[in-house]
């Protein structure tokens, strides 16, 4: 059995494009709204929000706080 190849005799209008340029961009644009989102995220994070304090300085003051505790139940003799 032979098969024949169909071409299409239709032009492309402006502005239309193939499924393989479509995929291209629909990636591109999902590239792009992660680092969006990104950047939303950790500009939140750096935003001062409880009493001039950021997200971050006050998880970094936590660390540090259960840091010291740590240090001190080690240092205790039995």
């Amino acid at each position: 059995m032979h098969q024949e190849k169909v071409v299409s005799t239709r032009r492309k209008s402006r502005g239309e494009s193939s499924s393989s340029e479509w995929a291209c961009k629909q990636t591109g644009q999902a590239y792009v709204e992660y680092i969006v989102a990104a950047v939303l995220v950790i500009g939140a994070l750096w935003a001062p929000v409880f009493n001039g304090e950021s997200a971050i300085s006050l998880l970094y003051s936590s660390f540090k706080a259960n840091q010291e505790s740590y240090v001190w139940a080690m240092s205790v003799p039995d």
